[in-house]
């Protein structure tokens, strides 16, 4: 399974314009990595992804820029884990739903896993 580093995900917002808060970014790497009692919290690439998504979000990892930044390096991490990458129409849906508070933390994790399920290949 591939990450995504610290460096990395600074790189990639910062090409678009987005300002990292970076405390709050390198705690967001680290989360998606945690483990407990040796197995890991979030076991799939796709749970991981989704979890980055959140994260990425509801932690400010972004002083400025914090939608495009998110959905850039959520993106990137698909990419690298050569995954299928939600449409813009159903990511912005999504985060329509985070920045509205109607929604809880498993219900926009479950919108992301199905919207990645979902996802159909684009060249």
């Amino acid at each position: 399974m591939a990450t995504i580093t610290y460096d990395e995900a600074v790189a990639i917002a910062t090409e678009i314009g987005a300002q990292p808060n970076p405390e709050a970014l390198a705690g967001v790497l680290g989360n998606i990595e945690q483990t407990f009692e040796g197995a890991p919290l979030y076991p799939t690439v796709e749970e991981r992804a989704a979890h980055l998504f959140y994260f990425l979000i509801k932690d400010h990892a972004f002083m400025d820029g914090t939608k495009r930044g998110a959905v850039a390096v959520f993106e990137e991490y698909l990419r690298k884990n050569e995954k299928h990458i939600p449409g813009p129409q159903i990511l912005g849906q999504i985060l329509q739903r985070m920045f509205s508070g109607d929604a809880t933390r498993d219900q926009l994790v479950t919108m992301t896993l199905r919207a990645m399920a979902e996802a159909v290949p684009t060249e």
